[in-house]
């Protein structure tokens, strides 16, 4: 069961406003909530509409890097420091 091609095509359009940060409806987070509001269509038709789902799976809008701060991974990184600056010249 999927979505009509009216509603894919709103999908992809409020997608691409979201993706592009230039929402008219939302305060711009890319969430399945937000993009129903953006699209105008019920939250539903956005889990019907697993093609675009799939495609904001495939094409994230951000990448989160973020710096451990617990002891376990701590010391792994303390135990191979040669590793680690290979690693990091990548």
């Amino acid at each position: 069961m999927g979505v009509s091609a009216l509603t894919e095509r709103k999908l992809r359009e409020a997608m691409a406003r979201l993706l592009a940060g230039q929402p008219l409806r939302t305060d711009g987070a890319l969430t399945k909530e937000n993009l129903a509001r953006e699209a105008g269509v019920s939250h539903a038709s956005v889990h019907r509409a697993t093609d675009v789902l799939l495609f904001a799976l495939a094409h994230p809008r951000w990448e989160f890097v973020c710096q451990p701060t617990y002891a376990a991974y701590l010391n792994l990184i303390e135990a191979r420091p040669t590793e680690c600056r290979n690693t990091a010249q990548w």
